[in-house]
């Protein structure tokens, strides 16, 4: 109880009595020992939220610290926190030099716009792809390659971008290298298709030219077997076409033409046809390929035939006692609303097993053993969505495997598979009356060129080498309308010969002739302003038809 007492005075201050209050504050005791029990076990909740906060704080610190990913937050073009991975590797020597550096000075050019137009979008919270590959540039100048992933996030309660990173460029070197072996693995094979192919056609040339000593005086006879030696030639041709579309090289953008898709799987076919008919009939067994094919767009072709041959050989690989692989085309409309096709391999090979399946599209999984780089199906599925399309597969032992492709249409016009002609600089307005000036260190087509044109009225001057080509253009640049020169000579080759040529006259046409198909780069293309490129062998209704179109006849 709490007791209050006070005295009770009279008109003279003399105390009559005494007022006692009787107080119950036994509700009011509980409820202070209440607090003070509440509030003491709120102080060591307190200590103890303190203390797992720290213990958070310094987990979270060391995984950031120690991660082997490139952790960083970026705002307004600038680093704002970066972890110990990333300093290393971007190559910042300090905090402060990581505060001074932009974001946009670690990406190289080429990507810059990109990743730029990316970030804006993503800062203002409209859907961009938050996953992708894409290229870095250190404080040393080497470029890397990085697997991102961007999300945006509050710094300071302002939008930022949280950026992880890999760095994957020795995964890529890696895989890289294992896809050149098994290429080479797969060249052996298609050398062994090649080397039956030529010995059929030199067989049929040697067999009508020995015709052709037995009868030179029959004009029928001569006519027939010069039929027949062009159509092997031809054969010949194509045999080192083959060679040339399965080792072209990926990066080479003069070969990635646009073409209709039923020429792409037809050339697929044609250029695996060392493993699906060569190769298995020397086994003893028989694979056919099958189309059904309805789909008359344009796409690109070099890709595009890559991945149609690694699923081609692929099916062959999963057909050991023989069978057959169906390739069929149909014209669909994609789920982004865009017109494309639908491809789809279908063997009736040995099938997967649901593990194997699960897998199949993994980088280094195989079931090859050792013969296999366990790459294809992954190459396959990088390049298509690369293209924009997308790549599933359904599998059944005993049954076979269906791959199907969707890809959506590419613009543009079909390109021309003979001769890939770059413009680089002006055309001539009109014809020029010149001279031809053929430049080869081999003297069979030269001369030919000679003899064929000379008919028509042309003059041309042959040269044997770039020395003495530069030589005779030096002496009387104006002397020549048109320079049809090879490309791979010893000494002074087509390349030092253009240039030298430039340094003199900006104008005249420079046809290159190369017997390396259309491995050129465009930038020497255009950095030498060659007019035309032609790849050998060349045709003689083609020189002439070049020819024609710059110079005049005499």
């Amino acid at each position: 109880m709490e007791i209050y007492a006070s005295p009770v005075r009279d008109e003279n201050g003399n105390v009559q009595s005494v007022r006692v209050m009787f107080t119950d504050i036994t509700r009011q005791v509980e409820m202070e020992k209440e607090i003070e029990n509440y509030t003491r076990r709120l102080e060591e909740k307190v200590q103890r939220r303190t203390q797992a906060l720290r213990e958070s704080e310094g987990l979270y610190r060391s995984i950031f610290e120690t991660s082997l990913a490139i952790i960083y937050i970026h705002q307004d073009d600038k680093f704002k926190i970066m972890n110990k991975t990333g300093m290393e590797f971007f190559g910042f020597k300090n905090r402060e030099e990581m505060l001074n550096a932009s974001v946009w000075e670690t990406i190289p050019k080429m990507e810059r716009q990109r990743r730029r137009e990316n970030a804006i979008r993503r800062m203002r919270g409209e859907p961009v792809p938050s996953r992708y590959e894409s290229l870095v540039i250190n404080k040393d100048g080497e470029i890397r390659i990085v697997e991102c992933n961007f999300q945006r996030i509050l710094y300071w309660d302002e939008p930022a971008i949280l950026a992880i990173l890999f760095d994957v460029t020795e995964r890529k070197r890696l895989e890289a290298e294992i896809a050149h072996t098994d290429k080479l693995k797969s060249m052996g094979q298609l050398a062994t298709g090649v080397a039956h192919d030529f010995n059929n056609i030199l067989a049929a040339i040697l067999g009508r030219i020995q015709l052709l000593e037995l009868n030179p005086d029959n004009r029928e006879m001569v006519l027939s077997c010069a039929s027949l030696v062009k159509k092997a030639v031809n054969q010949g041709i194509n045999a080192v076409k083959r060679i040339q579309e399965y080792t072209r090289v990926r990066q080479d953008k003069l070969a990635s033409e646009l073409l209709l898709l039923h020429k792409i799987i037809d050339d697929a076919i044609e250029i695996s046809r060392f493993a699906w008919k060569d190769q298995a009939q020397k086994r003893g067994i028989t694979i056919q390929i099958k189309q059904d094919l309805q789909d008359e767009n344009l796409f690109l072709s070099s890709e595009l035939r890559e991945v149609f041959m690694n699923l081609i050989l692929n099916a062959v690989d999963a057909m050991p006692e023989g069978g057959t692989l169906w390739v069929r085309t149909r014209s669909i409309t994609l789920e982004s609303g865009e017109k494309g096709v639908r491809v789809v391999f279908e063997d009736t090979g040995t099938g997967m097993p649901p593990e194997v399946l699960e897998h199949a599209f993994k980088p280094f999984y195989t079931t090859k053993g050792v013969d296999g780089s366990g790459l294809g199906l992954s190459i396959v599925s990088g390049v298509v969505e690369r293209l924009g399309g997308r790549i599933s597969i359904k599998s059944a032992e005993g049954v076979g495997t269906t791959i199907t492709i969707e890809l959506p249409w590419q613009k543009g016009e079909e390109g021309d598979v003979r001769i890939r002609r770059v413009v680089t600089n002006k055309l001539p307005s009109e014809r020029r009356k010149g001279s031809l000036l053929v430049v080869d260190d081999e003297p069979s087509l030269p001369e030919i060129i000679k003899e064929l044109l000379s008919t028509l009225k042309y003059d041309v001057v042959v040269a044997a080498t770039g020395e003495e080509a530069f030589s005779l253009f030096r002496e009387d640049p104006s002397r020549f309308a048109l320079i049809f020169t090879d490309l791979g000579m010893p000494g002074m080759n087509g390349w030092d010969l253009a240039r030298k040529i430039r340094e003199i006259s900006e104008d005249v046409p420079i046809v290159l002739m190369t017997g390396w198909g259309l491995e050129i780069s465009e930038e020497d293309i255009h950095e030498l302003k060659i007019t035309e490129l032609v790849s050998k062998p060349v045709a003689l209704d083609m020189i002439t038809e070049i020819v024609s179109r710059y110079i005049i006849p005499s």
